[in-house]
């Protein structure tokens, strides 16, 4: 009996698990988008060791990637009252309530967490999202200045650098949209973000052959982004390209129905052939309206 007692002992001790075990494999399930998997993980890491931060942070993640907000803020709720002066930790509750739209509080948290970090890589995460709260509440001004201090930071940051470029726009400042936008590209001919962006501009400024340009270059490095066709429809309509512009719109559609854009474009291609473009052009645009527009 006293044999097999030992040999039990022995054998639940070689398959015990430690905290960081249990957060490796969590780590792996929220890679591969198992996060319920990796919640349960998670929880036995907590278990065994309720004072280790990126636990906490690695649980909110979950969370938020399955969209229960509430169940994110509570975990970073709980790890800030362990940890209430790390800056961090502040951010990342920032972008949680930023999600829920709750921006009063979201930038309290920023304001916090600028406060008091030593580290210029969370301030720089800051600046970028505080300007992001900002300017969703169409405080522009504001934004605009936060970047600027992301800027002197780090020059070279392509999410910066892209933000800057569509607030500058907002603020009027025609050239800079164009200076940063096109330092992107110097930085990162592969980020489409930048040249959706420019096409925009140039959409706004009435240039739709460059718009196109642009938007055809973005297309080299994205094929599944809705608001793109959109975009590109609306200046394909402009140009007279009728069939183009409704089958990109019907793109748009397809991947985001809930883009109005997209449907205030399709009633601009059917109020061109109202306005006579059959006569124009022929049947093509009928023949388009009847397959895409019921």
């Amino acid at each position: 009996l006293l044999l097999l007692l030992i040999f039990a002992s022995f054998f639940l001790n070689i398959n015990a698990q430690t905290a960081d075990e249990y957060y490796q494999k969590a780590k792996k399930a929220e890679d591969a988008k198992r996060y319920s998997a990796g919640l349960k993980y998670i929880d036995k890491a907590i278990g065994l060791d309720a004072k280790n931060p990126d636990y906490y942070v690695l649980k909110a993640n979950c969370y938020q990637n399955m969209e229960q907000y509430d169940e994110a803020l509570d975990t970073y709720d709980a790890v800030i009252r362990l940890f209430p002066d790390s800056a961090y930790l502040y951010s990342n509750r920032g972008v949680v309530l930023q999600s829920m739209r709750i921006f009063d509080k979201a930038l309290a948290n920023y304001n916090i967490a600028i406060k008091l970090s030593k580290s210029d890589s969370v301030k720089l995460s800051c600046y970028v999202n505080r300007s992001a709260c900002y300017k969703m509440t169409r405080k522009f001004n504001q934004a605009y200045a936060d970047l600027m201090s992301a800027y002197a930071i780090d020059s070279t940051n392509i999410g910066v650098l892209n933000n800057l470029g569509t607030v500058s726009d907002e603020l009027g400042k025609d050239d800079d949209v164009f200076k940063y936008l096109f330092r992107v590209i110097e930085i990162d001919s592969t980020f489409y973000g930048a040249y959706i962006n420019i096409g925009f501009k140039y959409q706004l400024m009435g240039s739709h052959d460059k718009a196109l340009e642009y938007f055809d270059k973005a297309l080299v490095y994205s094929t599944d982004d809705p608001l793109l066709y959109s975009n590109r429809s609306y200046s394909r309509l402009m140009t007279g390209d009728l069939k183009g512009a409704m089958q990109d719109i019907e793109k748009s559609i397809k991947m985001y129905p809930g883009n109005s854009y997209a449907y205030r474009n399709r009633a601009l291609i059917q109020r061109a052939l109202n306005n006579g473009f059959t006569e124009m052009y022929g049947d093509e645009v009928l023949t388009l309206q009847s397959k895409y527009c019921k």
